[in-house]
């Protein structure tokens, strides 16, 4: 057998080009090529795959010495099980069982690869230890070379006064150096000490210890650093966030971070998993935060915010969902929030819901609550609590009719101290609408005919005095809906399609029944798309019930791929016929004498798995003129790798914004990202995430800056950056853990990179 003086990691790297196609679907371009574990195993001698204790022993000469042992000269090879091992020549000790080689040294296992000077080998304890050594980790690409590299088994390997990186063959833009470094393959991590991070052989840090995980296992340690700048008073900041995998089913994350002008802030936030629930609390804090107590001098510099989700089983198939978020003042979220949020909250909910179901009804209960952080808010617009909300929902289709009840029973509370008249209204309100239809269905179209009741019942505090406190309303409805469907075959581009062609009319009547004496606890106009014109009510809530004299006329076209029914394009059209007025309003909203209502549009266009374009708007044809429109397009390569998603809104006579954001490279390692979130009414800018990522073949960084306009109308500027090393972390947290919602289609481009 040759020899072969290349490195372990030069052994098995193979080339871009002499990949596979497989190979190269699965490594960039510009890391000229990936390493490929070779089939050793094909030449090992039939008695150490049958037998992995034997070992099989072979060279050009030999020298026995009895029982003592032999000398081999010449492509010596030693077999035992997976395990190959080679050199120039060995000497062999029998009666213990081991054996050393020198020269040339490949040693050859199932998920390292190690080249060297000398080697020495323990049959029995399946132990190793090789001087002068070159290695490559498989598992995660990690190369480097050491004075001694040992290991006992497969398990785990011991590298003394070495270095490792994940750069390809050649090339160290980073290198771990360490006096001593363990990979433990059964636990999945690495420990170093006494390490130098070196770039471009550069040291620019030391770590006494220092552990990484080295497959995709959850491990103790640091993550990414993240470090900016804000103009919101704050100035720098850096956070280095500590990952806790206390066990395997509860964790924490830890991050500290100092912000220039403002103090310490420490966010903590825990994941607890067992067969009955998954619970996440997260807590931030800083004891005082300098900034804002020059702001607000009366107020204390202590700041805080609470988190608490948890999705629970409980006992009898009930189910419980929980959701409360806190924080201890109103600008907390602007101040020291790191998310890429463009729009800011108002309300933070406050939320415990208990269910249980069964093949026919299903029952629920509600406790909710809001805190509302937008001092811009007037007391009359805070939203009432629930204390609590219970609902019950049955349903029977099993014979010809189908049945239905659907019923909610609420206790409404809010602050009243600074309010009036009618506005000052708490209470309780018990609604039932039973309803029975009969469906019918065919190939050719369907037909339904529904009778539902709608009764609801209040009982009031601090109503005002000419008013009762219980006051009572029922309303019927009546409603047909039937619809017809014809289709045809058609050629597109060449391609086969089925195209239908869906008419529909719906009718709807309910009675007018005054309702200016009831109160508004949770209810709203809804706002006008297509499939309202399908609805029996345009009020949501229980509070107020419209009435109805109308017909929907609609119809629907769909293309559908001929070969396997996908549906490729839908476009809808409809409008509603009203031969009533409507009275029933909602603070002045909901009245109309206007016999035709706006038509309304909806079309999704989908021609291939990589471009989407939606579609909704509202024409009036009286004015000739759109009164709203929403579009929005997102195209993408079939990686993510290019992506463009281009949004725009418009509502008559109140705002019309566009909504741009785009990853696009730049060559095979730059790439550009960002979104811009502009009003056109206004002529000014909402918000704004640009950035750029260089990314070789074993480390990335990614510089962004992040704007958005304030509830104060001021444009807050975030600068935020992050240096990744490959295969060395996969946890994201802090500022980036929110682009994947500020850009559509980043976080599917980010699976496709790691």
């Amino acid at each position: 057998m040759a020899t072969d003086k290349r490195s372990a990691a030069e052994l098995d790297w193979v080339p871009y080009y002499a990949l596979t196609e497989a190979e190269r679907a699965a490594v960039p371009a510009y890391c000229g090529g990936d390493y490929r574990v070779p089939n050793y195993l094909l030449s090992a001698p039939s008695i150490t795959l049958d037998n992995p204790a034997a070992v099989h022993v072979s060279a050009k000469t030999s020298e026995s010495f009895l029982e003592k042992g032999a000398t081999l000269h010449g492509d010596v090879e030693v077999w035992q099980g997976n395990f190959f091992l080679r050199g120039d020549w060995a000497t062999l000790d029998r009666k213990n069982e081991q054996a050393e080689l020198k020269g040339n040294i490949l040693l050859r296992a199932p998920v390292f690869t190690l080249t060297g000077e000398q080697v020495r080998y323990d049959m029995n304890q399946d132990y190793f230890s090789i001087t002068g050594a070159d290695y490559l980790y498989h598992a995660n690409k990690m190369r480097g070379s050491a004075e001694v590299v040992e290991s006992t088994g497969t398990e785990h390997l011991a590298i003394q006064n070495g270095y490792f990186t994940t750069c390809p063959p050649d090339n160290n833009d980073w290198a771990l150096e360490a006096a001593s470094i363990d990979l433990d393959r059964k636990e999945g991590f690495g420990v170093a000490k006494h390490a130098v991070f070196r770039i471009k052989d550069i040291p620019v840090a030391y770590f006494p210890y220092f552990s990484f995980p080295i497959d995709d296992r959850r491990k103790t340690g640091f993550l990414y650093p993240s470090i900016g700048t804000s103009n919101a008073g704050t100035g720098m900041y850096l956070s280095t966030p500590y990952y806790l995998n206390l066990a395997p089913n509860y964790d924490a994350t830890i991050a500290p971070q100092y912000m220039h002008g403002r103090g310490l802030l420490t966010e903590i936030e825990g994941r607890y998993l067992n067969r009955f629930s998954y619970t996440e609390m997260s807590l931030g804090y800083i004891y005082e935060d300098d900034e804002f107590a020059r702001s607000f001098p009366s107020k204390k510099g202590e700041r805080w915010a609470f988190g608490f989700n948890q999705q629970a089983g409980l006992p009898y198939g009930f189910s419980s969902s929980i959701e409360v978020k806190a924080i201890s003042d109103d600008d907390y979220l602007s101040d020291l929030n790191r998310t890429l949020n463009i729009e800011e909250q108002t309300h933070l909910n406050r939320q415990w819901q208990v269910e249980s179901q069964g093949d026919r009804w299903h029952l629920y209960g509600t406790l909710q609550g809001y805190q509302t952080i937008d001092d811009t808010i007037a007391e009359v617009d805070k939203p009432y609590a629930r204390l609590p909300e219970i609902s019950f929902e049955f349903v029977d289709s099993e014979a010809e009719l189908d049945y239905r009840l659907d019923s909610m029973y609420a206790f409404f509370y809010r602050d009243n101290d600074e309010l009036q008249g009618a506005d000052r209204v708490n209470g309780q309100r018990l609604w039932l609408s039973p309803s029975v239809s009969l469906p019918m269905r065919e190939e050719w179209g369907f037909w339904k005919t529904a009778v539902r009741l709608d009764q609801t019942d209040y009982l009031l505090d601090d109503q005002e005095a000419d008013v009762d406190d219980h006051l009572s309303r029922t309303v019927p409805f009546v409603s047909m809906d039937s619809g017809l469907f014809f289709d045809r075959t058609l050629r597109i581009g060449g391609e086969s399609f089925s195209q239908s062609l869906e008419p529909r009319l719906f009718y709807v009547y309910s009675p007018h029944k005054d309702q200016s004496d009831y109160p508004d606890f949770d209810t709203d106009l809804k706002s006008f798309r297509f499939n309202q014109l399908f609805q029996e009510d345009r009020f949501s809530g229980q509070d107020r019930v419209g009435d109805n004299n109308r017909l929907t006329v609609a119809v629907t076209s769909r293309f559908s791929e001929l070969a396997n029914g996908i549906q490729r394009a839908s476009i809808s059209l409809g409008q509603i016929y009203y031969f009533e007025d409507r009275r029933v309003d909602l603070k002045g909203r909901g009245t109309d004498v206007r016999t035709d209502s706006l038509i309304a549009g909806e079309a999704v266009i989908e021609p291939n798995d990589w471009m989407a374009l939606r579609i909704g708007g509202l024409w009036d044809a009286r004015n000739d003129n759109t009164t709203e429109g929403s579009t929005r397009l997102q195209v993408h390569s079939p990686d993510y790798e290019y992506v463009l998603n281009i949004g725009h809104r418009y509502l008559e006579g109140e705002l019309e914004q566009s909504d741009i954001s785009a990853i696009v490279p730049i060559g095979d390692q730059v790439a550009l990202f960002g979104r811009w979130f502009y009003e056109l009414a206004d002529s000014r800018t909402i918000g704004t995430v640009a950035g750029l990522e260089y990314s070789s073949c074993c480390w990335r960084v990614q510089v962004l800056n992040h704007s958005y306009l304030t509830s104060d109308q001021e444009v807050d500027n975030r600068l935020l950056l992050r240096f990744e090393l490959s295969r060395l972390s996969g946890l994201t947290s802090g500022s980036w853990a929110g682009i994947d919602a500020a850009i559509n289609g980043f976080s599917e481009r980010e699976e496709r990179m790691n």
